[in-house]
């Protein structure tokens, strides 16, 4: 019988989902709770030096979590686990295999003073848990390489070289896109803008009412922001007034849509409340760049290993969600927010070439709503230096001019009371007295300019 796999079998699986129920939050849908790994794929030997049958108990000392796996990093007492994080999987989604827990705890986990856990070393073969080396056949077990002839092994070595490559640069990009783990702070711990406690106090019966509705956008990153800035070292930041209201209601149908739309009372738009994701981890997914990588709720904040990591490196990078081959880890919509944001948060921009020629492709609609958001948050000089490359921006020489240009090769874009106001500044600032003569002749040199394209 050639065991699977040897590790510390669980006395009581359902200690554990208790705890983490209690603890950490809602379990995912197929609860596991069953071991702590050994060592995978052991020989004959190796599970016969173990202690097979002994007890052995096991601290939680920390736990990671997403949509689509969870788990407790361990210390085991009496013995030792191959696996570079000792840990036990607590449950999946269902869908994703368990050993994707290694992933999950390579990206981060939270420290935690959890429960022990007790359970027996012992070996799953043959479909079943056995605790008994007497039940341990001294099977011999093979190589495949050694299974070729001579002449064919140098090639086995090299495929299998490339293999591993070839699925080491596949976990690398997955990685990249993927919300690895989930961390959880209480919203009694953040120093939230006063705009959005408000918000949060005059709307609390509706998210009483949906416990899977929650804050995304420029609230929720604000929160986290200034969260970190608040524990990092060299950091400041103060907090921002909730200038759009963007919300994500997780597993929500149309008709919940429709319903919470009305029940808001004008204060929100369709546009305003995202209803795509089925869970926590389908929706970072859905993130543009790590820092928003990350939602809010009255009682707490959710975010991912991701977004901290990049706070920690100071970079805006890429989350993959709005991934298109063509543009591998970037799309023009993407570079341009990630410009946007290292600029508004002092970060520094992506590491990657891609960057410049995502935003050269901008479509003159983004390159104008982006441009509006860089005026609205003080930064739109370096904006418009970091996109001037474009050529919609060829023939301008400010970001007031850029305004302007963009404003005449967009049609049908209704501004809001602040955009009117930027752009009548810009305009007044551009052409001065005569700016509305001026502002005139230039809207038709840009239209020739189209026309000639």
């Amino acid at each position: 019988m050639k065991p699977v796999y040897v590790g510390v079998m669980l006395d009581d699986p359902d200690a554990l989902q208790r705890w983490w129920a209690s603890e950490v939050g809602e379990l995912l849908p197929k609860r596991i709770a069953h071991h702590m790994t050994i060592k995978f794929g052991p020989s004959v030997d190796e599970v016969a030096a173990l202690p097979i049958g002994e007890p052995v108990t096991l601290e939680v000392v920390g736990y990671a979590n997403s949509g689509e796996i969870q788990a407790v990093v361990v210390r085991p007492h009496g013995v030792a686990s191959a696996n570079r994080i000792p840990h036990v999987t607590v449950a999946t989604d269902g869908v994703t295999s368990p050993v994707k827990s290694n992933n999950l705890l390579a990206e981060g986990w939270i420290p935690v003073n959890g429960p022990t856990l007790h359970g027996r070393v012992g070996f799953f073969a043959g479909g079943r848990d056995w605790f008994d080396l007497g039940a341990l056949g001294r099977t011999a077990s093979v190589r495949i390489d050694q299974m070729l002839p001579p002449e064919n092994r140098l090639r086995f070595d090299e495929y299998q070289r490339i293999s591993r490559e070839t699925l080491e640069q596949m976990v690398r990009r997955v990685a990249s896109r993927v919300a690895a783990s989930v961390r959880r702070v209480p919203t009694s711990s953040l120093r939230l803008d006063p705009s959005v406690r408000a918000f949060f106090k005059k709307f609390a019966a509706l998210f009483d009412a949906y416990p899977n509705l929650w804050v995304k956008g420029g609230g929720a990153r604000d929160a986290l922001l200034t969260f970190y800035a608040d524990r990092a070292e060299g950091y400041e930041r103060a907090t921002r007034s909730m200038r759009d209201i963007d919300l994500v209601l997780i597993g929500g149908t149309p008709a919940d849509k429709a319903q919470l739309i009305q029940q808001f009372g004008g204060v929100i738009q369709a546009e305003d409340l995202d209803i795509r994701a089925s869970n926590l981890g389908q929706y970072f997914k859905t993130r543009d760049v790590g820092i928003n990588e990350v939602a809010l709720r009255p009682e707490v904040m959710v975010f991912t290993t991701k977004a901290l990591n990049d706070l920690v490196r100071g970079t805006v990078n890429p989350s993959g969600g709005e991934f298109d081959p063509k543009w591998q880890d970037f799309t023009p919509r993407v570079g341009l927010r990630s410009v946007l944001f290292a600029l508004r948060e002092g970060m520094d921009f992506p590491k990657n070439p891609m960057l410049a020629e995502a935003v050269a492709a901008a479509r003159p609609f983004d390159l104008l709503i982006h441009l509006y958001k860089a005026f609205d948050t003080g930064v739109e000089d370096e904006f418009y230096t970091a996109v001037r490359d474009n050529p919609h921006l060829s023939r301008t020489r400010s970001a007031e001019e850029a305004l302007l240009a963009l404003s005449n090769m967009v049609y049908d874009f209704d501004r809001t009371p602040s955009q009117q106001r930027t752009y009548d500044d810009a305009r007044a600032l551009v052409f001065g007295d005569n700016w509305e003569q001026e502002g005139m002749r230039f809207a038709t040199k840009a239209h020739a300019d189209r026309e000639d394209e």
